[in-house]
């Protein structure tokens, strides 16, 4: 269970709640070149995202009192979906779906409970007069009893999910089929060029639109992650 420093009249106790000072595995994975074999390439990155998720799952389910756990859980998890998009033609169909499956239950549960985190580090740097404190202390008490509905849910779902997760995450890696030798083999380059085009093509027509409106806005924003992030 996590623990919250709760002193209602200060409005204190979130120092830890939202740090972001530690990366899921890294936004990077090393040494991929243009050049690199494709499914080499789909080895690795997925190898390494996987074992992101496994690191901070584990944490998850053995209670650690971190909340930054539940957030690199959720960055780890939407980054190995992204991986497994990416890569989704190295991989067989079951392997993929059921993957995708695992991860979406997780990334939700470690979401719902992440939103609350950073709603209630909201108030940290809020000046609250005396007199608005009593209802102050309403929310932030409502707050803390959502973040641990949440908590218990993201639990349930953890408990779930690490059931051989690290047997599972080793068989999505070797699904992944050799080349034959007499083959000259797709690298990520060749994979760069089919995948970036349609990117930018969604990109550009988003940013055409009338960005006055928070609708369109948003989705330009996304857009751009999604061509400037690669999952590697």
């Amino acid at each position: 269970m996590v623990r919250f420093t709760f002193a209602p009249a200060e409005c204190q106790g979130w120092q830890s709640i939202v740090r972001g000072d530690r990366m899921a595995g890294g936004k990077w994975v090393k040494d991929l070149q243009a050049e690199t074999p494709l499914a080499e390439a789909a080895r690795r990155v997925l190898r390494t995202r996987l074992d992101a998720v496994k690191k901070y799952l584990d944490l998850v389910v053995k209670k650690d009192e971190d909340p930054e756990n539940v957030h690199q859980l959720r960055v780890s998890s939407r980054r190995t979906a992204a991986a497994l998009d990416m890569f989704e033609d190295c991989l067989p169909s079951k392997v993929h779906s059921k993957a995708k499956k695992k991860l979406k239950k997780l990334r939700r549960a470690a979401g719902a409970a992440r939103d609350w985190d950073v709603f209630l580090q909201s108030f940290k740097s809020r000046a609250v007069p005396a007199k608005a404190r009593d209802g102050l202390n309403l929310v932030i008490g409502y707050a803390l009893s959502q973040r641990q509905a949440a908590e218990t849910r993201l639990e349930s779902a953890a408990q779930d999910v690490s059931k051989k997760f690290g047997k599972f995450a080793k068989k999505v890696v070797a699904s992944v089929p050799r080349p034959a030798s007499q083959n000259k083999p797709q690298t990520l380059a060749d994979l760069a060029r089919e995948a970036v085009r349609p990117l930018v093509r969604a990109l550009t027509r988003d940013a055409h639109r009338d960005l006055t409106d928070a609708d369109n806005l948003h989705h330009v924003r996304s857009q751009e992650a999604k061509t400037r992030l690669p999952p590697w």
